[in-house]
């Protein structure tokens, strides 16, 4: 899926840049996402497999971040998404608008936005998180975990223990 949204193009290395004409594919909406990581989840959920969902990337871009001259990205967004996931309140981010998520260059967010829909459906809580604001490497970054009930990230062998034999 594209998670980029209208600025693919226009942000792309040897574009023409800012004001051109230039189409790119349209992202699905947050809710659009969201929905689909809740369709995933009730799947994996009735089917024999074990499986791990992943939502991988990283949050407000420079290159993405159109009021702050693409030059760095928008870390209080970022810090105001991270406070949310710590807080359970990732279950509302299907509720965030294009409009939003085109404003804080956040579009990779998108890829979490399945992610949330899916851990919302399952009724998942996240166990541990990081977070890495950063200016230097144009994005921050955060990571999280939501493991089945139960199973403690941080404890040695914890996945291994929970492996069936």
């Amino acid at each position: 899926m594209n998670c980029y949204g209208s600025d693919l193009m226009k942000t792309a290395a040897g574009m023409i840049g800012e004001g051109e004409n230039v189409l790119s594919p349209p992202a699905p909406t947050p809710r659009r996402c969201f929905d689909l990581g809740a369709s995933v989840a009730r799947f994996f959920a009735a089917s024999p497999w074990r499986v791990a969902l992943v939502g991988s990337s990283s949050w407000s871009h420079g290159s993405l971040t159109k009021k702050h001259g693409r030059l760095y990205p928008d870390l209080d967004a970022d810090q105001r998404r991270h406070d949310e996931l710590k807080n359970g309140e990732f279950r509302n981010w299907g509720k965030l608008t294009e409009a939003e998520i085109d404003d804080t260059g956040q579009h990779e967010l998108l890829n979490w936005i399945c992610l949330a829909g899916a851990m919302t459906e399952i009724n998942r809580s996240v166990e541990i998180v990081d977070f890495v604001p950063s200016y230097i490497f144009n994005s921050s970054k955060c990571f999280a975990a939501f493991p089945p009930a139960g199973l403690k990230i941080g404890s040695v062998g914890a996945l291994a223990a929970s492996a069936p034999a």
